[in-house]
């Protein structure tokens, strides 16, 4: 499954500091609010931490793919998030590795398979030699998605 027909113009965060994965979604979600994306910002948020709470998506590469499966929702999206500064994650009541780069992936409930897909896809390009250098080196939103995008296209 490509990244590129699912990445959607103005749907990045690139941030100089966040406190923690909490602000972080928040954040995201108050980005979900301005982009014509039908869906309840509170919902994913909330769906979000459930899902951390459960078992966390963080790597000990500083790579996280928190992700959603919201009830009609209708489209998959992915928003790839960077933060200069790493964000501790929490596993529970265990402190997880500190996170530089969140894929924040939200979908269908009815089609959970497309996670799984994204989740391969992400993994193979971020295991790629350099590719978490260079995407890292984003200083925008924009600049990351087309940074997200050459190594989407890199990758078949």
């Amino acid at each position: 499954m490509r990244l590129e027909p699912i990445l959607k113009a103005g749907a990045a965060l690139v941030l100089a500091d966040c406190p923690d994965r909490q602000t972080l979604f928040r954040r995201l979600a108050e980005l979900l609010g301005g982009l014509d994306v039908d869906v309840d910002p509170d919902d994913v948020v909330a769906k979000l931490e459930e899902r951390e709470l459960a078992y966390s998506t963080a790597t000990p590469e500083g790579v996280a793919f928190p992700h959603a499966l919201i009830p009609d929702f209708e489209q998959t999206l992915v928003v790839p998030c960077l933060v200069k500064t790493p964000i501790p994650w929490k596993d529970g009541d265990d402190d997880g590795p500190s996170q530089t780069l969140v894929f924040v992936m939200i979908g269908a409930a009815n089609r959970p398979w497309e996670h799984v897909r994204l989740l391969a896809r992400l993994a193979r390009i971020v295991r790629a030699d350099q590719a978490l250098d260079r995407i890292r080196g984003a200083s925008s939103a924009d600049e990351l998605l087309e940074l997200l995008i050459a190594e989407d296209r890199a990758h078949g």
